[in-house]
């Protein structure tokens, strides 16, 4: 699915395509999730111990804590069979998944619990900068930014983690108090 730029909407990464996951491909999800996590731990495992690196061992943890969340969150979908949230996944020219996104909808707005994206990606000093692929979270806030224009959504909402609020600003979502910012419809086009 190709997205369209709206004319304030961020700039978007044309190799990057969002698209939605489909429930059996949950379990798919929750293994590459797990991978992501064991990776992400064993950067935690080096850099711990350095002062320098809090900043990145912020960013680190965080990561570490949304991927379990999502994880647990497939694992309890199996069990009880519910379907309260609805994930997409943000795939690359070769069809590999560089981010996934957990959401809700609820009454008049969408709900974003989690955005991840794999730990190579991450803005971190740990990462190479050429081997990251830029723009994922940013191509999933745009899928989100259409999706409110066709189908007449006023907000995206999130609870986001400390290190994430620099991100969320640039994109112009607004705090409403210190744990939760929201992009209106107004903001978004």
């Amino acid at each position: 699915m190709n997205l369209e730029i709206h004319t304030s909407s961020p700039v978007q990464n044309p190799s990057l395509i969002v698209s939605k996951i489909k429930k059996d491909e949950f379990l798919k999800i929750k293994n590459l999730v797990d991978k992501w996590n064991n990776e992400i731990e064993k950067k935690i495992e080096e850099i711990e111990d350095i002062p320098t690196l809090n900043k990145e061992l912020d960013l680190l943890d965080d990561a570490n804590t949304i991927y379990s969340k999502i994880s647990a969150n497939i694992e309890l979908l199996k069990l009880n069979n519910t379907n309260k949230f609805k994930m997409i996944k943000c795939i690359d020219t070769h069809h590999r998944i560089q981010g996934i996104a957990q959401y809700e909808r609820k009454k008049n707005k969408f709900s974003l619990d989690y955005l991840a994206t794999k730990p190579s990606n991450l803005e971190c000093s740990l990462n190479n900068p050429i081997k990251r692929t830029k723009g994922v979270g940013t191509q999933i806030i745009s899928y989100f930014n259409n999706k409110m224009i066709n189908k007449k959504i006023k907000k995206l909402c999130v609870y986001p983690s400390e290190t994430s609020f620099p991100f969320y600003e640039k994109l112009k979502f607004q705090y409403i108090n210190p744990y939760y910012m929201e992009l209106s419809i107004d903001e978004a086009t």
